[in-house]
């Protein structure tokens, strides 16, 4: 309260009156981030068919708060948005307890064009040539997805047992055709490390007893 008062005092501000905007200020940058966040979804172009017969309504119908300060901050960002909300029960720990529990993942995108036998790999920088275009079929572009999976979970500090334990999430293949003929296939993987939570024993943290 001495901080508040000592700020507000070159503007005339009370520490309440302060804290109010603060809040409020805090709360508009929230909700403006949300929506530029969705702006940018909704204007992304669609390159798959499971994209393309996704809804095309994606906000959000509520909005959810966890962390310390939730409870201040999610109701009056919520009222700005027009939605429902919800303040998770232990908000304030929730976070803490998240990040001790989770394991860490790792994901990449391949595409590969065998009409133009190029292979690329956004989250790693990568584009290649592919060996043989012509034998390159989806197991094979499963594998060279979960081993890029891996070299990337490595990367980011995964161990080996964490960065093997890989999984596809999406994949897409088209054939590319021209003048009637089928001239190559296009393949889309989405591979990743398998994301999991650890049991915390909470008796553990420093300052709780067992009982």
């Amino acid at each position: 309260m001495k901080a508040l008062a000592e700020l507000g005092r070159p503007y005339g501000l009370g520490p309440k009156e302060l804290a109010t905007k603060i809040v409020n200020a805090f709360t508009e940058q929230l909700t403006c981030a949300i929506r530029e966040t969705y702006l940018y979804l909704e204007s992304q172009p669609v390159y798959t068919v499971s994209e393309m017969l996704a809804p095309p309504d994606i906000r959000p119908k509520a909005l959810i708060g966890l962390g310390a300060p939730a409870g201040v901050f999610i109701p009056p960002a919520a009222q700005r948005l027009g939605l429902e909300y919800q303040v998770l029960p232990h908000y304030e720990s929730a976070n803490a307890i998240g990040a001790a529990a989770s394991r860490p993942t790792a994901a990449i995108t391949l595409h590969a064009d065998t009409a133009l036998g190029v292979i690329t790999v956004p989250e790693a920088d990568y584009v290649g040539r592919i060996d043989r275009p012509v034998l390159f079929d989806m197991k094979r572009a499963r594998c060279e997805a979960m081993e890029w999976a891996t070299k990337f979970g490595r990367k980011l500090g995964l161990d080996d047992d964490e960065a093997k334990n890989i999984q596809i999430v999406e994949e897409e293949s088209f054939n590319m055709v021209r003048g009637f003929h089928t001239i190559g296939h296009t393949f889309m993987i989405r591979a990743q490390v398998r994301p999991g939570v650890k049991r915390i024993d909470t008796n553990t943290f420093p300052g709780q007893r067992r009982s």
